[in-house]
């Protein structure tokens, strides 16, 4: 009797120590071409040439980034969510053939503080939901999505936050297919570098700059070079360059079709350096940023008309709440605090009655 009970203590023992000894790691299969993401004691013991088997360390280099180039998936398996790694730096480097990453929201993004490089040269994604991401630890978010050229959508949920970051430089440089992006939520107050931040960004149209806070930035060289479809850039008076250090004579190179919103137009002659990097005041104090007008009471997209894109854009945000891509003051318009489907009906109300600017 005693000597079972020495087994099944042993026994016991044992398990615990396996259950123990988890380890998050990553494993490239070369048959489908797919890197996935684990944290558990199921760990191979060795690497093959169908199977390669990368730890994912707090520290991790991305050792997975030598079959970077032949990566078309990426998923995280379920059990990914019980690790938090406190950096995602150059996780998905160079993966130039990558279309698909599943589960992303089983990354667990809240002790991460360097999320540089992360994306880089990603330049076949064509989106991205990190609306899952908690990044209140952040403090460098330089390259993050650099050369994504084919990535037509970011969406960012409320918990991703740059109130800690440092360093933005080149974040989206070469995102050219990027037709829209909503920095609502960046607060940029401790940032010290902006350059290239936009870079060749040729898809946008608009800029909404509003909310950012430069008063401590130091570089903005090229910061918007070549973004030749870029017609309007809103800012506030917190764009502040008093403490711009480097050289920013080509700020606004090749912004072709930029204007003010005293209709100052974009000029190579005098325009390209930081002088213009200011809200527009006409002949007196010519620049190239805009003062962003009033919102319309109903348009919840942004998009300075009411029409039933924003009904519809109402009713996407009360079935995931998470992922608020409407102007939350625009669309609550039925005198009830917070958006619920009162709002829907009211904005309805408003296209069947021709306010608002749209139809």
């Amino acid at each position: 009797m005693k000597r079972l009970f020495i087994i099944s203590a042993l026994c016991t023992l044992l398990g615990l120590t396996k259950t123990m000894a988890q380890e998050a790691y990553a494993v490239y299969t070369s048959g489908n071409s797919t890197l996935t993401f684990y944290y558990d004691n199921q760990k191979p013991s060795s690497s093959s040439s169908e199977l390669k088997v990368y730890p994912v360390t707090e520290t991790s280099n991305a050792g997975w980034v030598e079959e970077a180039q032949n990566i078309i998936t990426v998923k995280f398996d379920v059990s990914f969510k019980s690790f938090q790694p406190t950096t995602t730096r150059s996780w998905f480097y160079t993966m130039t053939n990558l279309t698909t990453i599943e589960h992303l929201d089983y990354l667990d993004t809240r002790q991460v503080t360097v999320m540089a490089y992360m994306f880089n040269t990603c330049s076949s994604l064509t989106e991205l939901d990190l609306s899952s991401f908690n990044t209140e630890k952040v403090t460098d978010m330089q390259y993050m999505f650099y050369d994504c050229q084919k990535l037509k959508s970011i969406k960012f949920g409320n918990s991703f936050k740059t109130d800690n970051v440092l360093d933005m430089q080149w974040m989206f440089c070469s995102c050219n297919a990027l037709e829209s992006l909503d920095l609502s939520n960046f607060n940029t107050q401790k940032v010290t570098n902006m350059t290239s931040m936009f870079n060749r960004c040729r898809g946008l149209t608009t800029l909404d700059l509003t909310n950012f806070d430069t008063r401590n930035v130091e570089k903005m060289q090229t910061m918007f070079l070549y973004c030749g479809a870029l017609q309007t850039i809103y800012a506030s008076p917190a764009w502040d360059m008093s403490k711009v250090t480097d050289d920013v004579d080509d700020m606004f190179y090749g912004c072709y079709v930029l204007k003010g919103s005293e209709g100052t137009k974009y000029d190579s002659r005098n325009g390209n350096d930081g002088s213009y990097a200011h809200i527009d005041g006409g002949t007196s104090t010519p620049g190239y940023f805009s003062v962003k007008p009033p919102f319309i009471p109903g348009d919840a997209n942004g998009d300075w008309t009411v029409s039933v894109a924003d009904a519809v854009a109402v009713v996407a945000y009360l079935l995931n709440p998470t992922v608020p891509n409407i102007n939350l003051e625009a669309a609550d318009v039925d005198g009830v605090e917070g958006i619920t489907i009162g709002d829907v009906n009211a904005i309805v109300n408003l296209i069947l009655n021709g306010s608002g600017g749209g139809q």
